[in-house]
């Protein structure tokens, strides 16, 4: 599971949770995941907007203290805009507070306006991502670290801390739109993310097959290439209640992008997209179908959806855990636990 925090009213109560309250909302996602007997829970980071989820650490750490099996992770952190010196404290300081099970899925945001929140240009951030990325894994790799580049002071002899607790986490790359971003994770060994919530599955079938496409070009085995697909759920008992339930949330989606709300958007979105709406049987049948598309080793679904009650979230994580996990272990194999390769450890150094 993974969640962005957004903040909002309920599509037909119009009642709007506090901060407070959506945060800690996130929480208990959090652990009824783990509970569920699924694998990975993850925070989106925003820094604009109706979102409480600008610190993402801050949230996994608190998480990791209620939890004892589930897999941190970020989804994204907007390491175009953060000094990967205090990312590196952070992330380094939580693999020792969750026991090493954490990792990051770094990415260049979604939002301009962040840019200027941080002193950065929206014109740099190719630039930006790629060099704090080369950073931050020096940092995690190397001490009495000397470094130079265009976006920050130079570093002379620097050593962060503490160091990672055991190997240093994965570094997922979160694509969208960008080719580039598959062919960094490929140079570097490194997991990609197809980040497509709402997105055309053909889109990000194509990133996919370009990603393997570079990871074969420096020497690797595409076999042993890492990624992970994002989409948005909502499941109940019956495939109608569903989309009945879910319809309003939709619509209201809709209007935040501007969209006007017409019949069978709905519909056609969940054709083309990793949008799922359904019974747990055709929940179990999309993931399926994702996989066959993607060949993909870890999914992440959002489910909270602004103004979704408690009891509507435990509803259906209980759906999950009870039926659609299990009937996903038996198709594709158990929980992964210390497999390297569905964790998304890299197979190798990079360059």
């Amino acid at each position: 599971m993974f969640s962005i925090g957004l903040l909002g009213p309920h599509p037909v109560t119009g009642e709007v949770p506090g901060e407070r309250e959506r945060l800690r909302g996130i929480v208990e996602l959090a652990v009824l995941t783990e509970e569920m007997g699924m694998d990975v829970f993850a925070i989106g980071e925003h820094h604009d907007g109706p979102y409480v989820t600008s610190a993402p650490t801050v949230i996994l750490g608190h998480v990791a203290a209620r939890t004892t099996r589930l897999r941190l992770s970020t989804a994204v952190t907007v390491l175009t805009t953060l000094d990967p010196v205090r990312v590196a404290e952070d992330f380094a300081t939580l693999s020792h507070l969750s026991d090493g099970r954490v990792d990051l899925m770094i990415g260049k945001g979604v939002s301009w306006r962040t840019f200027p929140l941080f002193g950065r240009d929206p014109g740099d951030q190719d630039e930006l991502l790629a060099e704090n990325h080369r950073l931050l894994r020096t940092l995690w790799r190397r001490e009495d670290v000397d470094w130079s580049g265009r976006f920050r002071t130079p570093l002379h002899q620097v050593t962060t801390i503490p160091r990672p607790y055991g190997p240093p986490p994965v570094i997922w790359h979160g694509a969208v739109r960008s080719a580039t971003t598959a062919r960094t994770a490929a140079r570097f060994g490194e997991p990609l993310f197809l980040n497509n919530v709402f997105g055309p599955m053909e889109h990000f079938g194509a990133l996919a097959d370009h990603y393997r496409s570079a990871w074969a070009e420096h020497g690797r085995d595409p076999e042993d290439a890492v990624l992970g697909a994002g989409g948005q759920l909502h499941v109940a008992r019956r495939s109608q209640d569903a989309v009945k339930r879910f319809r309003p949330y939709h619509s209201q989606l809709l209007a935040a992008r501007g969209a006007v709300p017409a019949p069978g958007t709905l519909e056609r979105e969940m054709a083309a997209t990793t949008l799922t709406v359904g019974s747990p049987q055709q929940v179990v049948e999309a993931v399926l179908g994702f996989r066959e598309r993607y060949g993909h080793q870890r999914q992440l679904f959002a489910l909270d959806m602004p103004g979704m009650p408690y009891a509507e979230v435990r509803e259906q994580l209980e759906l999950l855990g009870g039926e659609v996990i299990p009937e996903l272990r038996r198709e594709v194999g158990p929980a992964p636990g210390a497999d390297a390769k569905a964790m998304g450890t890299p197979t190798g150094t990079g360059r």
